[in-house]
């Protein structure tokens, strides 16, 4: 099992890497061949040659895609429990993920148990029925973490690949809905990968596989089915076959309004 903390102690190494955190992105643009993530002031953060959106909801606002292109979206508050082994845990070893059907444990080690309701304060609120060797172990202690949430999108799968150009989809919709056989376009090496929802341990790094493959013109990793099952353009293209898409109007400051 990797270990999240030794595994980017490693990239670091890594020519090129740099991990910058607490640096929110507010919005992004291209410009020479690159993307630039700008913070609020409109300074640039990082920038490079592809992108990758992985951070929610904000993942479509920041590729530019309107409701139609998203669907409803779900955001789902959750905690877990946390068992911390104290004064005996053997060093180096990895934290334990646990899920709602699941459970995975191994004494000497973290023990996650979720996702928790949130709202409640004490375990027993919960009525957990946690590990016996470690909830009776003195060595553990037993905490909430604080709530958090993950996103879902309307047909609980999540959204991995290229992201679609929506501008030139709306503009030129007439054509995409008279031949839902055409390619959708697509920005230029901007990839989306999120709406995880409760299964994040899986997707997270088979989309990791199936946007490598794609930046460096790799054969697909998954069969066509799932890719297009994933896709992110696959509520625009719903949206076209059923004829509910329409031209942008403009109005006379030149904003444009997208209409179903």
């Amino acid at each position: 099992m990797a270990d999240p903390q030794r595994w980017w102690q490693q990239l670091q190494q890594e020519p090129g890497i740099t991990l910058r955190l607490s640096q929110p992105v507010e919005t992004i643009s291209r410009s020479a061949e690159r993307w630039h993530a700008l913070d609020s002031r409109g300074e640039a953060i990082a920038s490079a040659s592809a992108l990758v959106l992985a951070n929610q909801a904000q993942a479509a606002t920041l590729a530019g895609m309107p409701p139609l292109a998203t669907g409803r979206l779900r955001l789902n508050r959750i905690q877990v429990a946390i068992g911390t082994a104290s004064g005996n845990e053997p060093a180096g070893r990895p934290t334990i993920l646990g899920g709602s059907s699941y459970r995975l444990e191994d004494p000497g080690r973290h023990c996650v148990v979720g996702p928790l309701q949130p709202g409640r304060d004490t375990l027993l609120d919960h009525c957990i029925s946690l590990p016996g060797l470690t909830i009776n172990d003195p060595a553990y202690r037993w905490h909430l973490s604080e709530p958090s949430e993950r996103l879902l999108l309307r047909d609980n799968l999540p959204m991995i690949g290229a992201a679609p150009d929506s501008d030139a989809i709306m503009a030129a919709c007439d054509r995409y809905q008279r031949n839902d056989r055409l390619p959708l376009p697509r920005q230029v090496s901007l990839h989306l990968l999120t709406g995880l929802g409760g299964r994040g341990l899986l997707w997270s790094v088979l989309g990791a596989e199936m946007i490598a493959a794609a930046l460096n013109e790799e054969p697909p990793v998954v069969e066509p089915d799932l890719e297009d099952a994933v896709d992110p353009a696959r509520f625009l293209k719903r949206s076209l076959r059923r004829g509910v898409v329409a031209r942008p109007a403009t109005q006379a400051d030149g904003t444009k309004l997208l209409s179903s």
